[in-house]
């Protein structure tokens, strides 16, 4: 019959089961140094391009509020440099943009909203630079830009239309060069 120990758990589980209950929440955790700043303290300043309070770089969040107390933005920060994801909302609470950071440079998604909740712009990063589909988009849904990027070039289709969705260029980068109409407008058809 084998050994039982501690609840009938067996030795040989019981020490990784105990490490998993009492280490897991520390690895976890947050710092307990990690400051939330309100963004008008008149203890935060710039300095060598990081964001100092009282003399310190800024390990944390600062956060802005509307008037009426609705939160209005949080940017985290890591020893006084952007680096997590900062979210912005209208006054109403809807949620208007998101952006990400790592180590003070433009990282990963970054998305924003209209009022009404539509997209407004989807864009992509790479160690600061743009990477991929940027797309724009008006406020009743529809397409205004459409732009496509190798290591923040252009590269490949790009479009764009008014606001009536009217397409107002189009054209293909290759190379660094561009092939197609670009902000052109036709006065007679091609036919």
């Amino acid at each position: 019959m084998p050994r039982r120990g501690v609840a009938g758990i067996s030795p040989a589980l019981l020490l990784p089961v105990l490490l998993m209950i009492f280490l897991l929440p520390v690895g976890c955790s947050r710092s307990g140094n990690e400051q939330r700043i309100m963004a008008d303290d008149e203890g935060l300043e710039k300095s060598d391009g990081k964001i100092m309070y009282k003399g310190e770089p800024v390990n944390g969040v600062l956060t802005e509020y509307f008037e009426d107390g609705t939160l209005k933005s949080e940017a985290p920060y890591r020893e006084g440099i952007r680096d997590g994801v900062i979210r912005t909302w209208y006054a109403d609470g809807t949620l208007r943009s998101e952006r990400g950071y790592r180590e003070g440079n433009e990282e990963g998604e970054h998305r924003g909203w209209w009022e009404n909740g539509n997209p407004k712009f989807r864009y992509f990063y790479q160690s600061g630079i743009g990477q991929g589909e940027f797309r724009e988009w008006y406020s009743d849904g529809s397409d205004a830009v459409l732009r496509n990027l190798v290591e923040g070039r252009e590269e490949g289709l790009q479009q764009g239309w008014t606001s009536e969705g009217t397409l107002s260029y189009s054209y293909v980068s290759r190379n660094g060069r561009r092939y197609g109409l670009s902000g052109s407008w036709l006065c007679r058809s091609l036919d």
